[in-house]
């Protein structure tokens, strides 16, 4: 059949647009309700099955990024309906607790914020309940999606993720898997540390909420003031030349509303023209780690130049974005943008930053071991197996078993569909660390260790940005000189702070 890829193209952004304007609108708390499958049907001729089923086929321009989405929204819109569920019962389901009501959504904040043990556990494990009652939906909108990926050619999830993102993603667990071995003398002197220190006795041993509450790290709240967490994101964005609303194609929504997820989040509705970065802000170290994260998206995203193609500015290797996302989260890393704009003395500097390279070192463990998880999970259509099935317990042993030998606490066995990246994200995140650490690097080198005060360094990432997002992330790695992805010097840092 004969494409007109102009107006495919046309057709992708503009669902593009109406799906993350859907997206945003419920995660905000702007509506209970999810109306994912109205924007599905409105867009219903970008995907049928014969368009996708060519454009799939092209080895040209139009088979790369813009096949992987078009197919990907193929078992979107299979799925539309189930997915409206899941996210309508996730924004209205409340945990069943004595005392003040609270809401799914919020419970993850409410145990890193809860100090005494035998309540933190209570909310953990009435959590696990709700996520018991999900599984259902949450297995059938997988078993939907690989019904509908199987109609267009792609019976093989995982091999259908690695032929379209280019990643071996069994060698980069191995490599990971390399990264637990060889880090689990100090991770696990850091984490006995830690837990004694911040969490106290735990009977039975640890569990996810223990290390929840130690990563949400109250004792650091003084040095990282909510109120302070917008005008310390304009002053950084100001001396690298840039400014917080990118001319106005960046809004900030930082209204409180009782549904809004609290975690910060960034939504390219229209890029570059409409990036809305939602932020409620707490305070504490974690949720000025989460805004400046999606800061970094958001900078990137509204920095994309206007005329790239559709490919360019809202798809490619994700990678590369967190890559950027990461950059400006771990400015949090650096000693000058700790003195400047938080004004932290030598010891503060050092036990901060000493804990904040621990938590690095957990969220790299954690990844490698999701990713492990997520092969076994999909292999022969795992996660569509019947909840409460002998492979669905078997998947769900295995997840516990993974972040258990990979992070040293006992996670919730009702979380083994939550907790999990569609598409393999969690190795696009992994590709992200290995890249930044070395971006950063560069950066350095070029602009020395204050570079985000330089705005010769802001013009060289704005250059970078205008690049939008590449089919792969080593294209960019290749242009900036990195090199190939490299485990090492993330390592490295993590090994001068933890030493």
């Amino acid at each position: 059949m004969a494409l007109d890829l102009d107006r495919l193209r046309r057709d992708a952004e503009a669902f593009l647009r109406d799906a993350a304007e859907e997206e945003y609108e419920n995660l905000a708390g702007k509506r209970t309700e999810s109306r994912l499958a109205e924007v599905y049907a409105r867009h219903a001729r970008l995907a049928e099955h014969d368009v996708v089923a060519e454009v799939a086929s092209r080895r040209d321009t139009a088979g790369g990024p813009l096949a992987e989405f078009l197919v990907g929204l193929y078992a979107g819109r299979a799925a539309a309906a189930v997915a409206d569920r899941l996210l309508a019962a996730e924004a209205a389901a409340t945990l069943d607790l004595p005392g003040e009501p609270l809401t799914y959504r919020n419970a993850a904040v409410a145990i890193r914020n809860e100090a005494d043990r035998s309540r933190r556990e209570a909310i953990a494990r009435t959590k696990a309940a709700v996520d018991a009652r999900l599984v259902p939906i949450r297995a059938e909108l997988w078993a939907r999606t690989y019904e509908a990926l199987a109609e267009v050619g792609h019976a093989d999830y995982v091999a259908m993720c690695a032929g379209f993102s280019g990643i071996d993603y069994p060698s980069l667990a191995s490599r990971l898997a390399a990264f637990t071995r060889e880090t689990d003398d100090v991770y696990r002197d850091h984490l006995a540390y830690y837990l004694k220190k911040s969490v106290g006795p735990t009977p039975g041993g640890p569990a996810s909420h223990d290390l929840a509450r130690l990563l949400r790290a109250p004792q650091l709240d003084a040095l990282f003031p909510k109120g302070d967490l917008l005008p310390v994101a304009e002053k950084t964005a100001a001396g690298l030349g840039l400014t917080l609303g990118a001319g106005g194609r960046i809004t900030v929504d930082d209204e409180a509303r009782p549904g809004k997820t609290p975690r910060a989040f960034c939504m390219p509705i229209e890029v570059p023209n409409r990036i809305v970065l939602v932020v409620m802000p707490q305070g504490g170290q974690d949720d000025w780690r989460a805004f400046l994260h999606e800061l970094g998206h958001a900078l990137h995203f509204a920095h994309a130049a206007p005329d790239l193609p559709v490919e360019a500015r809202y798809l490619g290797d994700n990678s590369v974005t967190e890559g950027f996302a990461f950059l400006v989260e771990h400015l949090m890393h650096a000693k000058p943008w700790l003195r400047r704009h938080l004004g932290l003395g030598r010891d503060q500097l050092d036990d901060y930053l000493r804990f904040a390279h621990f938590e690095r070192l957990y969220i790299v463990r954690r990844y490698g071991a999701k990713l492990a998880y997520e092969l076994d999970l999909h292999a022969d259509g795992g996660a569509a197996s019947a909840p409460g099935g002998e492979r669905a317990r078997r998947l769900a042993d295995r997840y516990r078993e993974a972040l258990h030998r990979a992070v040293g606490v006992d996670y919730p066995v009702e979380s083994y569909l939550a907790d999990v990246d569609p598409g393999f994200y969690s190795a696009r995140y992994l590709r992200a660390w290995m890249f930044e650490a070395q971006l950063r690097d560069t950066l350095e080198e070029r602009f020395d260790e204050d570079w985000f005060r330089n705005p010769r360094a802001g013009t060289f990432l704005t250059g970078l940005w205008a690049e939008g997002q590449p089919a792969r992330l080593e294209a960019l790695a290749e242009r900036v000189g990195t090199g190939a992805l490299d485990l090492a010097p993330l390592a490295r840092r993590i090994g001068r702070a933890l030493a």
